[in-house]
């Protein structure tokens, strides 16, 4: 378990690996992956240690009440 993903539960499993959704390399999970984003965000953790992003992210507003995610 990679220590920026501290807190997910392992779900996905690929080439015989397991990964939390932050790590996962796959575009599909993007959904779940924008619940754990925010998670990890209002906990104020910025540890971001191989995640795998299924789209582009701007954090150029994190003091904004929301983060955009396009």
């Amino acid at each position: 378990m990679r220590l920026a993903c501290k807190g997910e539960p392992i779900t996905e499993r690929a080439e015989g690996k397991r990964y939390c959704v932050l790590h996962y390399p796959s575009k599909e999970k993007a959904v779940e992956f924008k619940s754990a984003l925010r998670r990890k965000l209002e906990a104020k953790d910025f540890d971001f240690r191989g995640v795998w992003f299924p789209e582009a992210v701007s954090f150029s507003n994190l003091n904004s009440a929301r983060l955009r995610l396009r």
